[in-house]
């Protein structure tokens, strides 16, 4: 796992309220935050960021939904992480590990240490990286 200081996490949310928190909250650990409000503008950032380890997604979002941004960032990005979080019941994300894995989600609203900790085991866990490239 790289060091926390050299770490990007793209944060998507279509509620200011919440991207405004993330920063808050990550910013001030070492994380380097970019912030979209929505899915499409979540994707012109991914294309021309191309060192994002993390998408923090919210699940349920006008236009293009969460599920569907983590499976455009992991086609592109698949060694990359994904951590989604809603105000709502999420249905299984399967994106991280088995499907129901809690670790892929964080229940809105969190407070601050959630999210840190949910990120932590997150980014802990094995990617889908090949065997031997020697950036683990």
């Amino acid at each position: 796992m790289k060091h926390v200081a050299a770490m990007t996490v793209l944060a998507v949310d279509d509620e200011e309220m919440v991207l405004d928190f993330v920063a808050q909250t990550l910013a001030p650990l070492g994380y380097r935050v970019l912030l979209a409000s929505s899915g499409d503008e979540a994707v012109q950032i991914i294309k021309e960021n191309k060192k994002i380890d993390l998408l923090l997604t919210d699940v349920v979002m006008p236009g293009l939904m969460g599920d569907k941004l983590a499976e455009q960032f992991l086609a592109t990005y698949p060694d990359r992480k994904v951590l989604f979080m809603s105000a709502y019941m999420c249905p299984a994300m399967g994106h991280q590990g088995k499907p129901g894995s809690e670790s892929a989600f964080v229940m809105k609203p969190f407070l601050p240490n959630e999210l840190i900790g949910k990120m932590k085991r997150v980014l802990a866990k094995p990617g889908r990286r090949k065997i031997g490239n020697g950036d683990g």
